[in-house]
Order: C-alpha cells, then structure tokens, then sequence
C-alpha cells in the first residue's frame, strides 16, 4: 500500500513564530538524524525517508517565510524589508510647517 504524502499545505494558516519554531526543530532533528546515520544508528532506508521528508517540509516553510519577508537568518520578530526600506526612504520631520 503506498504511503500517503504529508501534507505541507497546513503549514500556510501557522503563525511567523510557529513556522520559525519548526524550521528550527526540524534544522535540530536532520543534524541528530545525520549523527545518528553516521553512528549506524539507523538504517539507510530509514535515514533517506526520514531526511527526505523532513527537507521537503523545511523547504516549504523557508519559502513560506521568505514569502513574509523573513530571510534565514532573521528571528521571527524582525520586521519585513519592505517595511524598513519604507522607513528608510521617509525624509526626517523638519520640525516647521
């Protein structure tokens, strides 16, 4: 019986937090999984289905922050590019009319 494909489209309703929360659990579980690999933990079947499935989920959830202008690097309280490139463009207030 073939296995039934997760579904990633859940991963649209989650909150920024929420996503940055699992793309840093899953980053944690791959680098534990290819600990695991490299100390014949687990098997090979198993590691590829296991990574296989978890880079396709980090990878939806990448997108989906980049997408919210959330880069890699940026915790989920930064806010987006566009709003600072905005900011930035605003001349300073005079003080007079």
């Amino acid at each position: 019986m073939p296995k039934k494909k997760e579904d990633l489209s859940a991963l649209e309703g989650l909150s920024v937090n929420d996503l940055a929360a699992q793309r840093k659990e899953i980053k944690n579980l791959l680098a534990t999984l290819e600990d695991d690999y490299r100390k014949a933990a687990v098997t090979e079947k198993s590691y590829q289905e296991v990574k296989k499935k978890n880079q396709e989920k980090l990878a939806k959830i990448t997108e989906i922050l980049y997408n919210m202008g959330i880069t890699e690097d940026e915790p989920a309280s930064t806010p987006a590019p566009a709003a600072t490139a905005q900011h930035a463009a605003s001349p300073p207030p005079t003080g007079s009319p």
